[in-house]
C-alpha cells in the first residue's frame, strides 16, 4: 500500500543565522569598537617578534 520507510510527524523550519551572518556581525562590532585599523601601522609598530 505505502512505500516504507514513510516520514510522519511535524516538520518545522527554524530560521537561524548562518556562520557567515554571525561572522559579519562580529567584524562589524569590532570595527565599531576599535576602528577599521591600519595594516601598515601594525607592521611598522613596536609589537614584533623574531622567529629563530
Amino acid at each position: 500500500m505505502f512505500d516504507f520507510p514513510r516520514p510522519f510527524g511535524v516538520f518545522c523550519v527554524n530560521d537561524r543565522a548562518t556562520h557567515e551572518d554571525k561572522l559579519q556581525a562580529q567584524v562589524k562590532k569590532a570595527k565599531e569598537l576599535k576602528g577599521i585599523g591600519d595594516l601598515d601601522a601594525l607592521l611598522k609598530g613596536e609589537h614584533t617578534w623574531t622567529i629563530g
